[in-house]
């Protein structure tokens, strides 16, 4: 607002309380002039504050958009920092296949920088198998809705070979149009070597477990077909196995006897069982390195027969004992010969 409007204002305020009767001294003329000078100036001031409050507005509204400014730079510099010091591969290209942006372990891939990659596609670096392979899944990842992941054995130009694990995915910008595709290549090499070596450790588990299960079998029926009395005593579990055989040659049948170590101490005859013991002590301290014995065991019907009994041990990898495994043979006849 002009000084004349402000002027005029104030004159129209001041009007309605002037008498203008033709006698009016000197003196109320100055002090009307006064205040409508003062009139005036209070306008002033009121149009000088609605100014600066605008003015105030407009600077606090530009100092939100530095600060805005200043966030988003810094959040594009963390971005940036994270790109470049990440160990994957990072990689972004046009539409048309063509590099827009890539971080430096995948200059490292093409063995240049990043200033001879952009504006070039991938069949300026590798073979056309690879390119199209490459192309292809560019092509897939921009017509999904999702993420496309692939595997892929890569070769960088200093001839060392990754495993990566290759995530793709379609990129729009702020008005939802497609730009390209970002890739993603995690380096899976060490990951995979562990896998193979425990796919190996499992087959070779699988093989000693058919191998053992083989020789179980040819071992029962070695037991199962033979004459002899076998028995077969874990030391560390103290479970023990009598064949049928062994069992039948005291004239029992097989749920006669039960396989445990109580069933020998009860057979055994007392005058033979502290010299057959001790012998047993022996051989699994190591004192002895054969075991054979004969003793007199109870037959079902009372009487005793005579026992020619043969043990080897098998042992764990450490040399202890883990097992014994016996032949009793039935020597009766052979005694009686001799006494005769």
């Amino acid at each position: 607002m002009n000084s004349k409007l402000l002027r005029a204002k104030a004159e129209q305020i001041l009007a309605s309380s002037l008498i203008d009767d033709g006698d009016e001294s000197q003196s109320r003329r100055q002090l009307h002039e006064l205040q409508v000078h003062q009139v005036e100036l209070e306008m002033q001031n009121i149009e000088l504050e609605s100014q600066n409050e605008a003015i105030r507005a407009a600077d606090s509204a530009y100092q939100s958009l530095l600060e805005s400014g200043k966030v988003l730079e810094f959040k594009h510099i963390q971005l940036q920092t994270l790109i470049k010091t990440t160990s994957d591969l990072v990689w972004l290209k046009s539409v048309t296949g063509v590099y827009q942006n890539c971080n430096p372990r995948f200059e490292s891939f093409f063995g240049t920088t990043i200033d001879n990659i952009l504006g070039k596609t991938d069949y300026d670096f590798v073979e056309k198998t690879s390119a199209d392979s490459s192309r292809f899944y560019d092509l897939a990842a921009m017509q999904s809705n999702k993420p496309l992941v692939n595997e892929e054995q890569v070769t960088f130009v200093d001839g060392h070979t990754e495993r990566l694990e290759i995530t793709k995915t379609a990129m729009f910008d702020q008005d939802d149009n497609l730009i390209g595709v970002l890739g993603i290549g995690h380096d899976i090499t060490a990951r995979k070597q562990a896998e193979e070596k425990l796919r190996q450790a499992e087959e070779k588990l699988r093989q000693s477990e058919e191998k053992l299960r083989q020789s179980e079998e040819r071992y029962a029926s070695a037991i199962e077909g033979s004459e002899d009395g076998i028995w077969d005593w874990s030391v560390s579990t103290n479970q023990i196995y009598y064949s049928l055989s062994w069992k039948s040659m005291l004239g029992y049948a097989d749920n006669e006897i039960k396989n445990d170590f109580s069933e020998w101490k009860r057979l055994i005859h007392p005058d033979d069982k502290e010299a057959a013991l001790l012998k047993t002590e022996q051989f699994l301290n190591h004192k002895t390195n054969k075991y054979k014995s004969e003793f007199r065991m109870q037959h079902k019907k009372g009487h005793y027969i005579h026992i020619l009994s043969r043990t080897i041990a098998v042992e764990n990898e450490r040399g202890k004992i883990r097992r014994l495994v016996g032949t009793y043979v039935e020597i009766t006849d052979r005694k009686r010969d001799k006494s005769i």
